[in-house]
């Protein structure tokens, strides 16, 4: 299982940088259309077929399924649905060096745009409400 967090930037988005302000500090600036364009989301086995990937993922324009999940150590590829849509979106991510995934993502309704994210592997009692004392 996996969570994952990121963000997209969209062909309708201003053009930006987040950059370190005071690197010795850690701080760093983000503007506020990066902000609007985090996602995060889960991955996991599918219910009905656990050799298949399935996932969900929330952002600010909604929540949306995730489909057709694929991860290797280089690729991460899936089809995100919005809720409250039926267009898809295709996403496409290579793994970097330093342990974060580039890609782009796809769609009849939304164009072609840019994405990085961060996959992170979790075992199931990561998602277990601790308040319902259930072993996984």
């Amino acid at each position: 299982m996996y969570t994952i967090h990121g963000f997209f930037f969209q062909k309708n988005d201003m053009p930006f940088v987040a950059y370190f302000d005071k690197v010795d500090n850690g701080n760093i600036m983000i503007f506020s259309v990066l902000v609007r364009s985090i996602f995060v989301g889960a991955i996991g086995p599918d219910p009905e077929d656990e050799g298949r990937l399935v996932g969900f993922m929330s952002d600010h324009y909604g929540e949306a399924e995730l489909v057709d999940v694929k991860v290797d150590e280089k690729q991460l590829s899936f089809t995100k649905y919005y809720i409250h849509r039926h267009d898809p979106i295709f996403y496409n991510f290579q793994k970097k060096e330093n342990s974060f995934w580039v890609g782009e993502g796809t769609g009849p309704a939304v164009g072609h745009g840019y994405a990085r994210c961060v996959l992170t592997e979790v075992p199931k009692e990561f998602f277990v409400d601790p308040r319902l004392n259930v072993r996984v």
